[in-house]
């Protein structure tokens, strides 16, 4: 049984992530912070691979990818 919250449906969720997207932290955001904006990117991709049958590889595939740039960012030193 799919345990879907009101703001779990598949729609909702690509707004988030399209309006997350469309405020990327700016070039003079420290790394931390654009860690943070890759990590929150993840986090949706993973609801929508959840929820959303049809895209679950590729948003699986996607947070990963987010993930790695938040590791990177954060392994490369300090802001």
């Amino acid at each position: 049984m799919d345990m879907q919250g009101p703001g779990d449906s598949p729609s909702v969720l690509a707004v988030a992530l399209a309006d997350l997207r469309s405020a990327r932290p700016t070039e003079s955001a420290t790394r931390v912070q654009w860690a943070a904006w890759y990590l929150r990117q993840a986090n949706i991709l993973d609801e929508i691979a959840r929820v959303d049958s049809s895209h679950t590889a590729s948003a699986r595939r996607e947070a990963e990818a987010a993930r790695e740039c938040a590791r990177e960012l954060l392994e490369g030193g300090r802001d």
